[in-house]
């Protein structure tokens, strides 16, 4: 949580905020927050909750993957679906105390993923997690070509 995007949150945020973050992935998180989970908690001196998903596991390039549509679904579900574990909101829905999100391009820096993809996927976790949009796939190769569709507009079909 030292490099990118996350370097500026820890200059911007007062307190020992990377400290505060690593507890709350140690106690609730069994040491650590994977691609496609998030969590939340209320930073000294700030009026809003923050939000940790991450979108890599390690510095990477992502380039072809679909980790910032993991994370932002990771986001949208715990805010709609989520209980703070922590701190004075500890037991409440995240949903009472969060009603806007604002998000960085997931993975457009150091995990080099296009922005018009990370915008792409974003969207993709809205239409389905708050929109309630989503539906299974009726077939493998349809959840090939959904995820396919996540990074590329060119799926190929890999059952063959």
């Amino acid at each position: 949580m030292d490099g990118g995007l996350d370097a500026l949150y820890l200059d911007h945020f007062p307190g020992d905020i990377q400290m505060r973050v690593r507890r709350q992935i140690y106690d609730h998180h069994t040491g650590e927050l994977l691609v496609g989970t998030a969590t939340s908690w209320r930073p000294a001196m700030t009026r809003s909750p923050l939000i940790a998903a991450p979108t890599m596991r390690v510095p990477m390039v992502l380039k072809d993957s679909v980790n910032a549509y993991l994370a932002a679904r990771a986001v949208f579900l715990l805010v709609r679906d989520g209980m703070f574990k922590s701190g004075p909101h500890a037991g409440k829905p995240v949903s009472e105390n969060v009603h806007t999100v604002a998000m960085p391009g997931l993975g457009t820096g150091v995990g080099r993923i296009a922005p018009d993809t990370c915008a792409r996927q974003a969207r993709a976790a809205i239409d389905e997690i708050l929109l309630r949009g989503y539906r299974m796939p009726q077939s493998w190769a349809e959840a090939s070509e959904r995820h396919q569709l996540l990074y590329t507009d060119r799926p190929v079909q890999l059952q063959y």
